[in-house]
């Protein structure tokens, strides 16, 4: 074994240090597990980063209990109930749009802090483009890429509404096509 001295910050190493007795292990097997795993997300082509944003990504998709669907599965899913209860589908995703709207609230509470979310989340979203266009009064939003069809779309654009509404805005109006939504909504007064 080789032995090789590895320079950091002072606090890093203080940081490094507690969660080394935190977890009784030592330093060098704490750094051990830390360049490992710096090397494997290398590898993968990835950046620390990333790495870490999919990390949060999970935790949010655990903690709405949410389960990976493939796109079209769920498209179809959606186009088989809008057939049933067009009107209770899209109070189904109304109501868990505000759900998610609650719980993006506790990670970025103001609108402004909700569009940096969606930019710093923007790779991991399975969509074509999400435009948010923040105004002194309201907010409109863009999205391509939600789904194959309109029910789904109108979905999405009912979800739109409820995470909006969870803001106080108020929804001035939604267009949904097949993969498209427009959400424009402004601030209550």
């Amino acid at each position: 074994m080789t032995r090789t001295n590895v320079a950091a910050e002072y606090d890093l190493v203080q940081e490094l240090g507690k969660e080394a007795r935190k977890q009784s292990k030592t330093m060098y097997a704490i750094l051990n597990e830390a360049i490992r795993l710096y090397l494997n997300i290398v590898k993968d082509e990835r950046s620390p980063d990333e790495a870490l944003k999919i990390l949060r990504a999970f935790d949010i998709m655990k903690s709405l209990e949410a389960v990976p669907v493939p796109k079209i599965l769920l498209d179809n899913s959606l186009q088989l109930a809008s057939k049933t209860s067009k009107e209770e589908l899209g109070k189904l995703w109304y109501t868990h749009g505000r759900v998610v709207g609650e719980l993006f609230k506790t990670i970025a509470p103001t609108v402004g802090e909700l569009k940096e979310l969606v930019r710093a989340y923007r790779g991991l979203l399975p969509l074509n483009l999400v435009e948010i266009e923040t105004r002194e009064q309201g907010v409109t939003i863009v999205m391509t890429g939600t789904g194959y069809s309109a029910p789904s779309s109108e979905c999405t654009a009912q979800a739109l509404r409820g995470l909006l509404e969870t803001y106080g805005l108020i929804v001035d109006g939604a267009e949904a096509g097949n993969g498209f939504v427009k959400v424009s909504a402004h601030a209550a007064k």
